[in-house]
């Protein structure tokens, strides 16, 4: 009985990496969207923020598509998951509830358009940071943890 439950457990990570893979090579094709952006009208912040949160989807999806057979590189792809969550969700807020409010307050109008920033530039950028920085400490952490 254990052995089966084994097979299929092996059966479905291989399938979640498989599905990580296409969804990787489909975020990659999500991101030619903002470089036609960038070739046609220039680099503006809303193009660059989508562009780093699509790519850097993608090369997590596929690293671990063709590297999620190894523990130790998922406890990596999972910690830059775990920040990029954590970095985002603080810059979505901060974007779209926080800074629109200052705003507000010190110039005495509404802004109706202020969520947006934190929709479409703080939220995707602070994700990709988040990337970075979640897999640089794992990384650091792993390389002093041998030493």
């Amino acid at each position: 009985m254990e052995k089966q439950d084994t097979a299929s457990y092996s059966i479905l990570k291989e399938g979640i990496r498989l599905l990580s893979g296409v969804g990787g090579l489909f975020a990659l094709i999500m991101a030619i969207f903002p470089i036609r952006g960038i070739t046609n009208w220039g680099v503006d912040m809303v193009t660059f923020a989508w562009l780093t949160f699509s790519v850097m989807v993608a090369g997590l999806l596929i690293w671990f598509s063709i590297r999620g057979h190894i523990e130790q590189e998922v406890q990596i792809i999972r910690s830059g998951w775990k920040w990029g969550f954590i970095v985002g969700g603080i810059g979505f807020i901060l974007g779209s509830i926080i800074i629109p409010s200052i705003v507000a307050i010190v110039t005495s109008k509404d802004q109706a358009q202020g969520p947006l920033f934190g929709i479409f530039i703080t939220g995707p950028a602070g994700f990709s940071i988040g990337i970075i920085i979640g897999t640089l400490v794992e990384i650091y952490t792993k390389r002093n943890k041998k030493k």
